[in-house]
């Protein structure tokens, strides 16, 4: 289960803009909202959407194939 989760996130990673893959990579990696914010010049709140959207993005792929 958990390759098929690594799977699918790669797979959604992989169709973002470089700099959200960026983004989402370093948070992956344990790095704290500020800190990313600074390492990809954007402002803070900007970095939150775009991990929530991806979050949210992968909310929605993971109960599609749940329930297929």
């Amino acid at each position: 289960a958990l390759a098929h989760l690594r799977m699918t996130i790669d797979e959604l990673i992989g169709n973002l803009p470089e700099d959200q893959q960026t983004i989402i990579l370093l948070r992956i990696d344990g790095h704290g909202i500020n800190e990313i914010a600074q390492q990809t010049g954007r402002a803070k709140r900007t970095v939150e959407r775009i991990l929530q959207r991806f979050r949210t993005q992968l909310e929605i792929l993971c109960e599609t194939e749940q329930s297929s």
